[in-house]
């Protein structure tokens, strides 16, 4: 049975006193491809005026429950309805902190008004892409599913919040509370907290909260929504908007834009997904296909070489180790590398995966492979804070050193995301804050330059010549890029995508007339090379909690899309 613990705090109501109508907010934490207590532990709550977030009314922490820690815990989702004192015209800021083994792990803050007579609800979602992500509270904002700080809404619930059957546990001035079955009961703040001023410490002592340490019975829960929200419901289950609307990254549902475009909806897609984490890169020859992401029990790699089912897919367990890889390409499906943090780089024979380390300090973010000489190239750059970090690239030529050189230089300035060639010995990088690194003669030299008028980070690149090169990037950026080797000059055209959007690419492939970006929020677009690009709307998976990371097509009508659901990997396959 799931029981909705009430904190009375003192914070700012836009009425006087408390009337019929509920005034209340509703928090509600829960977790997307998380595993506890192994990834985090312990969940911190602060309340407090936003003016004065320093001296919270309100801040304790909470373990979970998880494995073998069954007793003193809490279990998941969590429900928090905080009343409003007397106070006026202040807003509010709630505060929750992943805690593992005593370090905070994610982060993540949202402000918000009281509003009089009206039920507010906050969704705070901890998706396993955050881990290690604690910059977002300084913002006032929540690490959300593409791993990108954003804020969350406030969500009028229209109709009493449903957190299951029955109800009981008790407020913290010792009165019952049943959220779910009561309505009105929460109307009535106790006379000691109505006028309580708001800097004043509050008596709560939260160690060890009544009744709230069993599990959910979320078998008799009813799934709640607010109107036009495509968050997460009252039972922790994803709201989806109509067929002709789509999910903004505000978690608020939109009307779909007329396609005047002509390339609807070009594919037929089907979808699967697997173990916990996600997918980042995918690549594949003939008919076998290889998705690389988090290690999350059976490997890191997982590939299909099914004739039958393009879904087909199976850990594979001759990766020997435990870590995530980022990126991956190859030369035939048994020669390939992937790369991923510390500068790991790793590389398949078609039998073993062995170590080819490129010495690296920093995160390896793509790989390429391919050209003269046998040449491969992986780039880095820590993602998380872009912009200060170190870059770099190594260069491998097995033709040249016999097979066991990486060549690598570094500097100060942007992190690397991707790279491509086009087998000649042109050689394209990317970068955060719209930067490109290019080199016409197998990297003997690169030339820089910054492309657009935004600083939008530039997460990959894919081209079918240096004369038509796509990179994708934050705040729905797809730009073309054309190199004119008699005039050694990079050309840049912004794309238009129908409709347009503001959530970040990630991933750009294709062929001749058939070129795929993807994104977050369960974004895919589609392009035949005449500059505008069409939104796929016949997706399987739901736009709120589907991150796409990656993409590759084989051909026209065999596209495969890697990313994550809910914290858990997924492979979406077009036909």
């Amino acid at each position: 049975m799931r029981r909705a613990l009430v904190i009375p705090a003192a914070l700012a109501a836009a009425g006087a006193g408390c009337s019929k109508a509920r005034t209340e907010a509703v928090v509600v934490v829960d977790t997307a491809g998380l595993r506890i207590p192994d990834d985090i532990d312990t969940i911190q709550l602060r309340v407090a005026d936003a003016a004065d977030a320093a001296n919270p009314v309100f801040d304790s922490k909470f373990h979970l429950c998880g494995a073998d820690v069954q007793s003193d815990c809490l279990a998941l989702p969590l429900d928090f309805a905080l009343i409003p004192g007397a106070h006026r015209d202040h807003s509010s800021r709630v505060q929750v902190t992943a805690w593992r083994r005593d370090s905070d792990v994610i982060d993540d803050a949202a402000v918000f008004t009281f509003a009089d007579g009206q039920s507010l609800r906050l969704d705070f979602v901890l998706y396993a892409n955050c881990l290690g992500n604690v910059d977002c509270a300084a913002r006032d904002e929540a690490c959300g599913p593409d791993a990108a700080c954003q804020p969350v809404p406030a969500v009028p619930i229209h109709g009493d919040p449903d957190f299951g059957a029955g109800g009981g546990g008790e407020d913290l001035a010792g009165a019952p509370d049943d959220l779910p079955t009561t309505p009105d009961d929460l109307t009535f703040t106790p006379a000691d907290l109505s006028t309580a001023p708001l800097d004043m410490p509050m008596p709560l002592d939260m160690s060890t909260p009544p009744d709230m340490s069993m599990p959910p019975d979320m078998a008799h829960c009813t799934p709640l929504c607010a109107l036009g929200s495509c968050g997460l419901s009252s039972c922790g289950t994803p709201c989806t908007c109509a067929a002709n609307e789509h999910c903004d990254t505000s978690m608020m549902c939109q009307p779909n834009a007329t396609d005047m475009s002509g390339g609807g909806q070009v594919l037929t897609w089907t979808s699967k997904t697997f173990d916990s984490g996600s997918f980042y890169g995918v690549w594949g020859s003939g008919n076998v296909i290889y998705a690389v992401g988090n290690y999350a029990g059976s490997s890191a790699v997982f590939y299909n070489s099914s004739s039958i089912d393009p879904l087909d897919f199976a850990g594979d367990t001759r990766y020997p180790t435990m870590v995530t890889l980022d990126s991956v390409f190859g030369r035939s499906a048994s020669d390939l590398y992937a790369a991923g943090p510390g500068g790991l780089v790793v590389h398949f024979d078609g039998t073993k995966w062995v170590n080819s380390s490129a010495s690296m300090t920093v995160d390896v973010n793509g790989v390429w492979v391919g050209g003269p000489g046998d040449d491969a190239w992986v780039v880095g750059g820590t993602i998380s804070n872009p912009g200060s970090d170190p870059y770099g690239f190594a260069h491998y030529n097995s033709t040249l050193f016999g097979g066991t050189h990486w060549a690598t230089t570094g500097g100060t300035g942007r992190a690397l995301q991707s790279v491509w060639g086009d087998g000649t010995g042109f050689i394209m990088m990317v970068a955060d804050e719209t930067s490109v690194m290019y080199s016409a003669a197998q990297g003997s030299s690169f030339s820089g330059v910054s492309i657009g008028g935004t600083d939008n980070p530039l997460y990959g690149v894919f081209g079918l010549s240096p004369t038509q090169m796509y990179t994708v990037g934050g705040n729905g950026t797809i730009w073309r890029l054309n190199y004119k080797a008699s005039t050694m000059i990079l050309g840049s055209t912004k794309e238009t995508l129908s409709p347009p959007t503001t959530t970040a690419l990630y991933g750009v492939a294709g062929t001749t007339g058939d070129l795929w970006a993807v994104g977050a929020n369960n974004t895919i677009y589609h392009s035949t090379g005449g500059g505008t690009w069409t939104k796929q709307t016949n997706l399987p998976t739901p736009d709120n909690f589907t991150n796409f990371r990656g993409v590759w097509a084989l051909g026209p009508n065999d596209v495969y899309v890697v990313g994550s659901i809910m914290g858990t990997k997924v492979i979406v396959h077009g036909q």
